[in-house]
């Protein structure tokens, strides 16, 4: 797949970023915050386009990326021998293809529960190391 090869005004970090950010509002306020410093704002349409381009696979990368940054940091702050954690999930509406149909679940909403929309949870590990990073 070549979606991500060619120069866009959309360009792949920026759509991996936007996606994973938690937000409460709608997606054009979304958009117009995210991209306000771009000198165009994609519309919602052109971001699901370029959206449904990416792979599943990415947010496992990144997930890998992250728990390895995390095993190769420095020694961690303990509390009585023990290595303190926090924890952080929220959850995620992913695009609707087809490719997702065996890796998720789909859930329904609205007051008949008619629109359906997959869904996934994320998470994020932290501690905190001796020396006070994060």
């Amino acid at each position: 797949m070549n979606s991500f090869t060619r120069s866009r005004l959309l360009p792949f970090e920026a759509i991996v970023i936007f996606t994973i950010e938690k937000s409460t509002s709608s997606l054009p306020v979304n958009l117009t915050n995210f991209f306000s410093e771009s000198s165009v704002i994609p519309s919602k349409s052109s971001f699901s386009q370029a959206r449904s381009s990416l792979c599943y696979k990415v947010f496992k990368r990144l997930n890998l990326w992250v728990v390895n940054k995390f095993y190769s940091q420095k020694e961690y702050k303990k509390w009585k021998g023990l290595r303190i954690l926090s924890v952080d999930g929220s959850t995620l509406r992913l695009p609707d293809h087809p490719s997702l149909v065996d890796k998720f679940s789909q859930h329904a909403f609205g007051a008949s529960k008619t629109v359906k929309h997959w869904m996934s949870r994320i998470s994020f590990l932290c501690n905190r190391c001796a020396d006070g990073s994060i």
